[in-house]
């Protein structure tokens, strides 16, 4: 038996051409920073309907909204914080897995916006969401659960404000605590006869995040007061100017 000698340079280049192959490559996920959450929000305002042949959700109610890291703070002081009418409307059409006695809805959300209740410069939207693909998740007859989305796993997520510019964003992804859950059955988070979740209510909180941060489209009016008050100066000074020089002449 002949055995071949492998230098140390080759061990690491066959190495290197395993590390290549579709079986060993690993492309770790571009982390995402926070730019938003919300909280405070009074009752169980999150329902699931099971329809007999798919799901619909729905969510009325109030909350604390917050902008973090990049926050407009000119327009939202102490700390991007303002009261927000949260809504949420979406639906469900393939049925629901249960996997390591997790249960998993796919889910489509039609609209999740939040509405400033104060308009600021005669604007409201704080933060609205289109996803097209997203998920329900929570252990199986478990009182909490998970919506979440993220474009990092193919789920398709786009953000939209007044206040903030998504245009350079590439990551996008968000995560809704639904706590604690109140079931119809009694039995919490399960799943029906007909493949979809059943009915089931719950409380809200959650975050939205981005890689980059989303950028403030708009001039902060401190900024504008800023410009305007040196525009003036530099007027005045071009004035005098040429008062000294008539008087000069």
């Amino acid at each position: 038996m002949t055995f071949t000698k492998m230098t140390s340079g080759a061990l690491v280049a066959g190495l290197a051409v395993l590390a290549s192959t579709s079986a060993f490559a690993f492309t770790p996920h571009t982390p995402t920073t926070k730019f938003a959450s919300f909280s405070n929000v009074t009752g169980t305002p999150f329902t699931f309907t099971n329809t007999g042949t798919g799901g619909t959700f729905t969510a009325s109610t109030d909350a604390t909204f917050f902008y973090l890291n990049n926050t407009p703070d000119s327009y939202f002081p102490g700390n991007g914080q303002t009261t927000a009418h949260l809504t949420i409307t979406g639906h469900a059409t393939v049925p629901a897995t249960q996997s390591g006695g997790n249960d998993t809805q796919l889910v489509s959300i039609d609209d999740l916006k939040f509405t400033a209740l104060t308009p600021v410069n005669g604007k409201t939207n704080l933060l609205e969401v289109k996803i097209t693909s997203a998920k329900i998740t929570g252990t199986d007859t478990g009182d909490t659960g998970n919506l979440a989305g993220d474009t990092r796993v193919g789920d398709t997520v786009n953000y939209s404000s007044d206040f903030l510019d998504f245009s350079k964003t590439t990551d996008r992804n968000f995560s809704i605590a639904l706590d604690p859950i109140s079931a119809a059955n009694g039995n919490g988070i399960t799943i029906n006869a007909d493949g979809f979740l059943n009915t089931f209510s719950s409380g809200l909180d959650g975050s939205f995040s981005s890689n980059p941060l989303p950028q403030n489209p708009t001039p902060e009016p401190t900024s504008t007061a800023a410009f305007a008050m040196g525009g003036f100066g530099i007027f005045g000074l071009l004035f005098a100017k040429k008062r000294r020089n008539s008087t000069a002449v």
